[in-house]
């Protein structure tokens, strides 16, 4: 088969789950013979830019310039979410010349969700849901303090609501020229009478549910790859008959062998983003008197909010067998993990199976993770959860296995998963297959 890989950014330049996820199955695929085709969007160039053709791991990929002008207006920052004309013309000619059998779609923020429907025009689509994007504006399907969202109204007044008072919370805590910035620039916009007020944005979502509407009934196929992922996006539009349960599984990654030590090792990998919830294990760790024996790694990248990921990097400065270390390439990963006894995820959004918490339990690391379904459900005796968001919890769990490591001993010696990515990839290419001969 000819597969085309649509995806919102790509290695070496972004190394996330959803990203490393897609590398490492056209890989795979291209290994059992497909002829594959990576089109990533490109954020660093301007939207209208000639695309630009590379090899990534030995994957051939067009990269498309996706960058848009900074907006001065909610309202115009949401249309662009789901609308990128020149990107998605590009996109489109690019797809189109490459003639897919069938287009397997991972992430198309950069490209606009309003891409999605004309590229199922072109072949068949299949979509791999790895966060709640297709549903959810804020991406993750979950309120800051790390409650579930039951779902968007059909006028998309909640999504707009909640939109708002990120967008509010952002301005509030910029610090700096970067804040006045922020401020001056709501103040312009509120100051210019319709620019940016209620009925404009109330549009400019009901038009970005439209176009996740359209995308969800364009799909051949939609694999989510966990219930609450499937009943956001059935809420959302999503066919019911053609949108499944499909758990995707990790690449597999070389973890060097490591006695536990008397110390344990608490290690989190992740983005440098709130919802991923670093900072509730840097609150966590002055709640363990100093002889408690643990040390602690916090390694990632920054996330989009600059600010944030600075203060959790100064926070690892100043706080006492605490190291930050900045975040490595895919196949350096596994090096980091083999020095991890303990991998914590205090994520504060309802997580999707992350490739680092299926890593950690196939390597036979013991998992301390929040209880959200994605997380906790994967567990299968491998670890333990806390509340979302409650670093009291977190501290006590972590002070008894200091305490007692016979748990993180135990797991070691018999890990809870077993790698199950030639499963994975000989189940998604029989779904890509069916598609493709369905069109036929």
């Amino acid at each position: 088969m000819k597969i085309a890989a649509v995806i919102h950014q790509f290695p070496p330049d972004f190394e996330t789950g959803t990203e490393v996820l897609c590398l490492a199955t056209m890989q795979a695929l291209a290994a059992r013979g497909h002829d594959v085709l990576v089109f990533a969007a490109d954020p660093h160039r301007a939207a209208g830019e000639a695309p630009r053709n590379e090899r990534v791991g030995g994957i051939a990929v067009i990269r498309i310039p996706t960058r848009l002008p900074r907006r001065l207006t909610l309202a115009r920052r949401l249309v662009d979410e789901f609308s990128n004309p020149a990107a998605q013309a590009l996109l489109l000619r690019e797809v189109t010349a490459f003639g897919p059998d069938v287009i397997h779609g991972y992430q198309a923020l950069q490209f606009g969700l309003a891409a999605l429907p004309r590229l199922a025009g072109i072949a068949p689509l299949v979509l791999t849901a790895t966060d709640f994007h297709l549903a959810c504006p804020s991406v993750t399907g979950a309120f800051e303090d790390g409650s579930a969202c039951p779902g968007s109204q059909a006028d998309g007044q909640s999504c707009l609501m909640h939109v708002e008072a990120r967008e509010a919370a952002r301005i509030a805590a910029a610090a700096g020229w970067r804040g006045l910035a922020l401020k001056l620039r709501a103040g312009l916009a509120r100051a210019i009478p319709g620019l940016d007020g209620p009925g404009r944005r109330r549009t400019a979502m009901q038009a970005r549910q439209a176009a996740s509407r359209a995308a969800l009934q364009a799909a051949s196929a939609i694999l989510a790859g966990s219930a609450r992922i499937r009943e956001m996006l059935v809420g959302a539009g999503a066919p019911p008959d053609t949108t499944e349960l499909f758990a995707h599984a990790a690449p597999p990654v070389a973890v060097p062998e490591r006695p536990i030590g008397e110390t344990l090792r608490v290690a989190f990998f992740g983005t440098l983003s709130p919802h991923k919830g670093p900072h509730v294990l840097l609150d966590a760790i002055p709640l363990l008197a100093a002889e408690t024996r643990l040390s602690f790694t916090i390694c990632g990248p920054p996330g989009p909010d600059a600010a944030y990921a600075q203060e959790i990097i100064a926070r690892c400065t100043a706080l006492a067998r605490t190291t930050y270390r900045p975040a490595v390439a895919n196949a350096a990963f596994g090096a980091l993990m083999g020095e991890a006894d303990i991998v914590a995820l205090p994520s504060l959004w309802e997580e999707n199976r992350p490739l680092t918490l299926l890593t950690a339990l196939e390597a036979g690391r013991y998992a301390v993770t929040s209880d959200s379904a994605g997380l906790a459900g994967e567990l299968q005796g491998g670890g333990e959860t806390f509340p979302a968001g409650d670093a009291g919890a977190l501290a006590a769990i972590l002070r008894r296995l200091a305490a007692d490591p016979r748990p993180v001993h135990a797991v070691r010696r018999n890990p809870v998963r077993q790698p199950a990515f030639a499963p994975y990839i000989e189940a998604l290419e029989r779904r890509l297959a069916t598609a493709a001969e369905a069109r036929r």
